[in-house]
């Protein structure tokens, strides 16, 4: 957010640039802290909709898959396949 003030500082801009990052940090720490619960509801989901699902939706899901592993969220070993 920029705020425009009769005087020029970068100060308040950099403030608010830290703050989104401890913001995002804090949110990162909390989910990796939380894999447990992310696992369960991610797996719960897929197991229910993988029997419906298009080839298209199956390479979706293994595509998030893939993106939680690289987040540390997922167990890359793990398919979608593989839960249903």
């Amino acid at each position: 957010m920029a705020t425009i003030r009769e005087t020029i500082s970068i100060a308040e801009h950099v403030d608010d640039v830290i703050k989104a990052c401890v913001r995002s940090m804090y949110a990162i720490s909390f989910l990796r802290s939380h894999t447990w619960h992310v696992r369960t509801t991610t797996a719960a989901g897929l197991k229910a909709w993988w029997g419906f699902s298009t080839s298209a939706d199956c390479l979706r899901f293994e595509t998030f898959l893939c993106r939680a592993a690289r987040s540390g969220l997922w167990e890359s070993v793990t398919t979608a396949e593989e839960l249903s």
